[in-house]
């Protein structure tokens, strides 16, 4: 779906410019989106919680994995650090 994808692809350009405002405030990356992709945050939580406990300032974030489930679920793996 092109909102699943529109949403990822958000994701994915704030995690390479480590726009951790706009990744926690995920309605400012994409609008209707990311309301659509984040229905309720209990997916989108967790990501947070790893983004929160990296560092912005020295912390690379790389996406290891990408890809979808069932055509709309993002299974999106990100590593901070090395």
């Amino acid at each position: 779906r092109p909102w699943a994808q529109a949403f990822d692809d958000a994701v994915k350009r704030a995690l390479a410019a480590r726009d951790d405002f706009g990744l926690v405030n995920c309605t400012r990356l994409s609008g209707d989106a990311a309301a659509t992709a984040v229905q309720s945050p209990d997916h989108y939580f967790p990501f947070l919680y790893a983004l929160g406990a990296s560092d912005s300032m020295s912390e690379k974030a790389s996406s290891v994995f990408e890809g979808f489930q069932a055509g709309t679920l993002s299974m999106r793996c990100v590593q901070f650090g090395a």
